[in-house]
């Protein structure tokens, strides 16, 4: 007998967000399992510009991952990735996250920005962070004490998704009981 099981459909919505410099495209990737719980973290990824295929597979491999609800973002600069990141914590609820952990990540250039936004945290006090990711960060890091970066290196220029997913993963630690 054939197996008629099929894995879950993506759960995504693509979003418009509007900033003084205009408008920028979203996309909230939720959990596999179910709807996002209360208590998932919200993990704002800033994609680097040449890197999409390969981010949208990253964001799609930690969706599997049932406390983490995604927002996958391309900002053009550091005004557009702070609006976000304030965008995410006023809708955290909505989109079912908490607004408390939050975390910033970035790729390449998304990196560069993802580091600008937790620099711009450090000074207004809002939205709160718990952590930032920066996958091979273009440029030097703003040096903050209160918030370490988790800094992954690509061994290679060709590091793959999976691989990438696997170490956000094991940064963030054990995935929370809802």
């Amino acid at each position: 007998m054939p197996n008629t099981s099929r894995s879950p459909a993506p759960r995504v919505a693509d979003l418009v967000l509007r900033g003084s410099g205009g408008q920028w495209h979203a996309r909230v990737h939720w959990p596999v399992l179910g709807a996002a719980k209360s208590s998932s973290s919200l993990l704002v990824f800033f994609i680097a510009h040449e890197a999409t295929r390969q981010a949208d597979e990253l964001c799609d491999l930690l969706r599997a991952r049932p406390d983490l609800v995604v927002l996958a973002t391309r900002c053009l600069d550091v005004e557009a990735a702070i609006a976000t990141v304030e965008w995410a914590a006023e809708h955290a609820a909505e989109l079912g996250a908490d607004a408390e952990t939050i975390v910033v990540a970035g790729d390449g250039d998304g990196a560069r920005l993802a580091d600008a936004v937790a620099l711009h945290v450090a000074v207004t006090g809002w939205p709160a962070l718990s952590r930032r990711v920066l996958i091979d960060p273009v440029g030097g890091l703003a040096g903050l004490d209160a918030l370490d970066a988790l800094v992954l290196r690509r061994f290679k220029p060709s590091t793959e998704p999976p691989d990438l997913a696997r170490r956000i993963c094991k940064l963030l630690g054990r995935p929370r009981d809802p």
